[in-house]
């Protein structure tokens, strides 16, 4: 998507994903727009519209922040901890596994 469409959705303020022929385009704008600091938060109208946080209401921001913690909550529990188990348990593996290489030939 080009620029000219990029500065245009980051004016609006409020976008409507249905205004445009592909709302999945309309999504990695504001994707896009986030990582430059450019936040767009689903709103209280309805389905597939996006507000400007700036623009947002106290009780959108605070869904948005929720949702975003129960997000990192279960990215947590779901993806990193298992992550860390196993890194762990592989550790625990290999060094292990030293000591009772160590430990056998003591025994000889």
């Amino acid at each position: 998507m080009n620029s000219d469409r990029k500065e245009l959705i980051k004016e609006l303020g409020i976008i409507y994903t249905s205004d445009y022929p592909n709302a999945r385009s309309v999504r990695e704008v504001l994707s896009e727009l986030r990582k430059d600091g450019h936040i767009f938060i689903k709103s209280d109208i309805g389905k597939g519209v996006y507000v400007a946080i700036e623009k947002a209401s106290k009780s959108e921001i605070a869904k948005y922040a929720h949702a975003q913690i129960r997000h990192f909550k279960t990215h947590y529990f779901n993806t990193v901890l298992p992550m860390k188990q196993y890194v762990e348990e592989q550790e625990h593996v290999r060094l292990f596994g030293r000591l009772e290489g160590v430990l056998s030939e003591e025994a000889l």
